[in-house]
């Protein structure tokens, strides 16, 4: 088995990953369009390059309460595939700390103390040096149950 890597980012005082497979890149914080009759999890739409982006507020959607953009802030792009087309979403997270190798052996399940509402868009715990990271699995924050109203049959 190979290392892992991962994109660490912060949500508050929290540190979380995802795989870098899962991450088309990191962009600025740049002008994002509130959305009306959306959820205030959903941050609203950006252009990125002539596409238009889904931001979704991770710490909101995560439960972690009011969140204010900074200026070392970023949206995590997400590379997440829908039936036959690419999901065109980004996060919204308070800053990027590194890319970190995780060794096979450094991944561990979730303490069964760990509350089932955030559990269910964890991965694992990964455990690099003496840090502890939260991996988040792409898949399970896509289909949330809060998203699913937001999802539409391909054209």
């Amino acid at each position: 088995m190979s290392t892992e890597r991962l994109v660490c980012f912060l949500l508050g005082d929290q540190e979380l990953g995802l795989a870098i497979g899962d991450v088309k890149e990191t962009i600025e914080l740049r002008p994002v369009t509130r959305l009306f009759l959306v959820p205030d999890f959903v941050a609203g739409l950006c252009n990125m390059r002539g596409e238009v982006l889904a931001v979704l507020d991770l710490a909101k959607l995560l439960g972690l309460g009011h969140h204010v953009p900074r200026p070392e802030s970023r949206i995590v792009v997400l590379r997440g595939r829908a039936p036959g087309r690419p999901v065109a979403a980004g996060l919204l997270v308070d800053a990027i700390t590194d890319v970190r190798h995780l060794p096979p052996e450094g991944m561990h399940d979730l303490p069964p103390t760990l509350p089932a509402d955030a559990a269910m868009f964890l991965r694992g715990l990964a455990r690099i040096g003496d840090r502890a990271v939260m991996v988040l699995s792409v898949d399970k924050v896509l289909d949330c149950q809060a998203l699913k109203p937001f999802r539409r049959k391909a054209a």
